[in-house]
């Protein structure tokens, strides 16, 4: 899809303050990045759309890349550069809540980037370009609140433990399961082992067959999705992996024991 330059959207000012309010939802889009170091008054969480850079704090430099989600404190110095047309999408947020949100998924200065998550620029590039005044507070807390949730299931292996193929496999799988062209076949060619082999492998690293590990996360995708405020079928399966909303529906109702337009009326906190 061909994005416009910059998007930016601006939330209506609410006072006073809540648990958890959105100042800002912004697509940066081939920006000048000031070389010198800047301080806001809130946090934010960006997302890396495409391009390469680091961010720089006093407690050091990150590399940055597609797929990177990284974090700016409030009150805290820090510095974005572009080494390669970076572009990234932001959402600002402060609030009571805050603090307790980034303590929960183990977000801090030392640790402000976390990487692999791919799958959730379409969600995000499709969220920041849909909004509209009446419902930009929504789609960006809801939007926010989800990709925190997501970072409560981040993987993290113990400092400079070698990885296994199967665990290799299963953080890739982590990483890219609402790409609807994930499949075996093409996990094997992109890591250039047997299907047979990653089958067997994955199988007795997770407690579950491939197709069904995948399916699980793709469905719990979903019902996150649900319980963040998306309502359309399409959108909710397309984002969580599913090319057909029919299948979508089919195999939701296997594992929930009805389908998701019943569910989000019975299940979903309204």
């Amino acid at each position: 899809m061909d994005y416009p330059e910059n998007i930016c959207n601006f939330p209506p000012t609410k006072a006073p303050l809540r648990e958890l309010d959105i100042l800002n939802f912004v697509y940066e889009r081939r920006c000048a990045f000031p070389d010198k170091y800047i301080i806001e008054a809130a946090y934010a969480l960006r997302l890396v759309t495409s391009g390469e850079g680091h961010l720089s704090t006093p407690n050091g430099r990150y590399p940055l890349k597609k797929g990177d989600l990284f974090f700016t404190f409030q009150a805290k110095p820090f510095k974005i550069r572009s080494d390669s047309g970076l572009e990234y999408i932001y959402i600002s947020f402060v609030g009571r809540r805050a603090d307790d949100l980034l303590r929960r998924i183990g977000v801090n200065e030392a640790t402000p980037v976390i990487g692999g998550k791919e799958n959730l620029i379409p969600l995000w590039e499709n969220s920041v370009c849909s909004v509209t005044e009446s419902n930009i507070d929504l789609m960006a807390e809801g939007l926010l609140l989800f990709t925190l949730s997501d970072l409560c299931d981040v993987p993290m292996n113990a400092k400079g433990k070698t990885k296994r193929p199967a665990e290799v496999i299963k953080e890739y799988v982590d990483a890219h399961y609402s790409e609807s062209d994930l499949t075996l076949d093409s996990v094997s060619k992109q890591h250039s082992y047997g299907k047979k082999y990653i089958s067997e492998a994955f199988k007795r690293h997770t407690g579950m067959c491939f197709s069904m590990y995948l399916s699980k996360l793709r469905l719990n995708h979903a019902v996150r999705m649900m319980n963040a405020g998306f309502t359309s079928i399409k959108e909710i399966s397309s984002f969580s992996g599913f090319s057909d909303p029919l299948y979508f529906s089919k195999v939701f109702k296997k594992y929930y024991g009805m389908p998701p337009g019943e569910y989000m009326e019975k299940e979903v906190k309204k």
